[in-house]
């Protein structure tokens, strides 16, 4: 019985403690992607793109044994004296930024420090606009929703957000990073799991989450033996997203059997539903995409 993904290279995780206040530092394991790295330390891959950004990445797969600072949330307890604006020069460097430290530490931009308050302050990290990027989807990005845009233009001054240039540089606060960002993860075994887009709204919703919930456990037989039975009707009666999210997850757990005819199979079924498909270094296993890349070939 497969009980962890033993097909995908093991380590260590290093986190050697605080390097610096609201930091921690990791070295980067072989095959390790930034998508694991945030499921590690803050219990959701979606934070990826807050490490790449703290660190200064580009789109380049990471290379084993640098290291990376994994940035954390501070909490910070108001005594008398404090005022938004030393708080702001104090965490984010620029005490003109008090009114948005506020929103983004309490949800209003006109809140009270109160003595003895206690307070969650993220990082405030640069993100460079790429093509079609706006304001939205920079929020989108980050926060999981659009609803950011407006404060993200005023925190950066930005009068025309219609005009954004390519290229330039905005300043994203970092308000949440997980549950498990308070208590880096203890040195065991990495195992690395896949880990797919959040599941869409639909009718098999649940039943997806529930399979893709036991994968991440690593309980891989039970994963397949519950996709395999769903497997007939979603394909017959489940939308566009439902049956991309199934192929996908099923193509995964087919390679923690080494079954690699049958992650081609679904690798192929995928590209009919989504022919523009792409999978990143950072959320998929190198041993996929190298299998992958030899379906292509083939």
């Amino acid at each position: 019985m497969i009980t962890r993904a033993t097909w995908l290279a093991s380590g260590l995780l290093l986190a050697s403690g605080l390097a610096a206040a609201g930091e921690l530092r990791h070295e980067v394991q072989p095959d390790q992607t930034l998508g694991e790295i945030s499921q590690l330390y803050y219990g959701d891959a979606r934070h990826a793109e807050v490490i790449r950004c703290y660190n200064g990445l580009d789109s380049s797969p990471i290379r084993a044994q640098s290291q990376l600072s994994i940035p954390q949330l501070e909490q910070h307890t108001v005594t008398a004296g404090d005022s938004w604006s030393a708080l702001a020069l104090r965490y984010w460097g620029d005490a003109s930024l008090d009114r948005e430290l506020a929103l983004y530490a309490t949800g209003r931009s006109d809140a009270a420090l109160k003595v003895g308050q206690k307070l969650r302050i993220g990082p405030l990290i640069s993100y460079r606009l790429a093509s079609g990027d706006t304001l939205a989807s920079v929020s989108r990005r980050f926060y999981g929703h659009p609803d950011r845009a407006t404060a993200l233009a005023r925190l950066n001054r930005v009068k025309h957000p219609r005009r954004l240039q390519v290229g330039a540089r905005v300043k994203v606060p970092i308000a949440e990073l997980g549950s498990a960002a308070a208590a880096p993860p203890s040195p065991e075994p990495a195992v690395r799991v896949e880990v797919a887009a959040a599941p869409v709204p639909d009718r098999f919703e649940a039943a997806l989450q529930r399979a893709l919930n036991t994968q991440l456990d690593g309980r891989y037989d039970d994963a397949l033996e519950q996709l395999e039975a769903l497997r007939p009707t979603i394909l017959a009666e489940g939308s566009r997203s439902e049956r991309v999210l199934l192929l996908e997850q099923l193509t995964f757990v087919y390679a923690a059997f080494d079954r690699d005819e049958d992650v081609c199979n679904g690798y192929r079924a995928l590209l009919q539903l989504e022919p523009q498909l792409e999978w990143d270094g950072d959320r998929i296993s190198p041993k996929i995409l190298r299998l992958v890349a030899r379906c292509q070939g083939g």
